[in-house]
């Protein structure tokens, strides 16, 4: 005979009994169902890094140790995994075997956001364990292709796609402020094929009543200096880009562009040897508008009798390209003109060294000039650009580039 105390109403005895019924549903039998699943069906993992630091927007900073092999991992607590890790960046090394990397983390549904927290381990599931689920790997990330090559429209340049990826950046036998090299991945965008000429920027002028360069003797345009690249300020440049509906690059993306990522295959050989111009390893005469060329007679006339030159300077913006050009066949990314990049002079990564320029004060300007020499037309050497101001300093040419968009995609049929 049920026993029942004399007190309580017969309706909340009832009330109880259902309460009971839901919390044995809810809690116990899933918890009997999860705690079998463990035993019948067990996953084990393979630990590859952990969790360094949890940032703003799911940004996490991990260390890996080793290089990673794949792009997604599972964040474990305990014994089960909570989330995923996706690297979007491999920053450099901290010691022999210790990678540092950022990417974004995604809880699975129910997760708590507090198991995602620094020293929470990160790995894959043991190879020799059969799980029919789906894996953190690449092979389930989709990739989206472009067009290869395209006309913009306003300024009708061509411009040429830079897939996105890693690459190696910097150099650790530069100048101190190219220290020290990492690996930064990029998304996909496009760059002009060549430099910004004078009547590319005449049309700009036309159209938008701007003013003239200060570089433009009288302020006026030459039709023979007509496919030269221009000189102009960084703010011109930035007008121009705008006008155009494109942006200057940063200096990461100029130098993707300029070296490819080839050196990647290398980042582990202690002879460091890396890209050092945009077609390889060893300077060659001829292949860049440097100080170099117009110190070989021989080259001098060949290149003058070719071009129509009449002293000597800036060469046109197409010239050159053949066997100078880059890797994804941008040209002219060593000498010729100075190029203004969006960036601010400021240290890389781990840079330590103590440079008074520093600072968002002036601009990065990339791949030397016509009077540089081959050290200074490397692609991965950094000069600054912005004195006396970003509005008077007319020593630079530009490139301009754009970020992809929906139309710009191949459509697989």
């Amino acid at each position: 005979m049920e026993m029942r105390n004399k007190n309580q109403p017969p309706l909340f005895s009832e009330m109880m009994k259902i309460v009971s019924n839901k919390i044995f549903y809810m809690v116990y039998i899933p918890a009997l169902i999860l705690m079998l699943s463990g035993l019948l069906y067990p996953v084990d993992y393979d630990f590859h890094g952990t969790v360094r630091a949890k940032r703003k927007d799911k940004l996490l900073t991990a260390v890996f140790t080793a290089r990673p092999e794949v792009k997604t991992y599972f964040i474990i607590s305990g014994e089960n995994a909570v989330g995923t890790f996706s690297i979007s960046a491999i920053d450099g090394m901290e010691g022999p075997g210790k990678y540092i990397v950022t990417g974004y983390y995604q809880l699975y549904e129910g997760g708590r956001d507090e198991l995602i927290r620094a020293g929470a381990a990160l790995g894959l599931r043991k190879k020799e364990k059969k799980y029919s689920g789906p894996v953190a790997t690449d092979a389930y990330i989709e990739k989206t292709f472009y067009h290869g090559n395209m006309i913009s429209e306003t300024d009708e340049r061509e411009m040429i796609l830079i897939p996105s990826g890693r690459f190696l950046l910097g150099s650790n036998t530069g100048d101190r402020d190219e220290y020290p090299e990492q690996e930064i991945h990029i998304e996909d965008f496009y760059i002009d094929t060549y430099e910004v000429s004078n009547r590319d920027f005449k049309k700009f002028i036309d159209s938008s009543r701007s003013r003239p360069p200060g570089s433009w003797p009288g302020g006026r345009y030459d039709d023979e200096a007509g496919d030269l690249p221009v000189l102009v300020s960084y703010n011109e440049a930035g007008a121009y880009a705008k006008w155009a509906g494109k942006r200057l690059p940063t200096e990461f993306e100029w130098e993707k562009a300029a070296r490819g990522t080839a050196d990647l295959k290398y980042l582990d050989d202690k002879a460091n040897k890396r890209t050092m111009y945009p077609w390889g390893l060893k300077f060659l005469a001829g292949k860049a508008n440097t100080a170099e060329l117009w110190g070989d007679r021989a080259l001098v006339k060949i290149l003058t009798e070719k071009l129509k030159l009449k002293g000597d300077g800036v060469v046109p913006v197409y010239s050159l390209q053949e066997g100078g050009a880059s890797p994804y066949g941008v040209v002219n990314m060593s000498g010729n003109a100075a190029e203004w990049t969006s960036s601010w002079f400021i240290p890389y990564r781990n840079n330590r060294y103590e440079n008074p320029r520093y600072g968002k004060q002036y601009k990065v300007v990339r791949g030397g000039s016509w009077i540089s020499d081959k050290y200074k037309s490397r692609v991965s050497s950094r000069e600054i650009g912005g004195i006396p101001s970003l509005d008077r300093d007319y020593s630079a040419g530009f490139r301009c580039v754009r970020d992809v968009t929906y139309l710009d995609r191949i459509i697989k049929k």
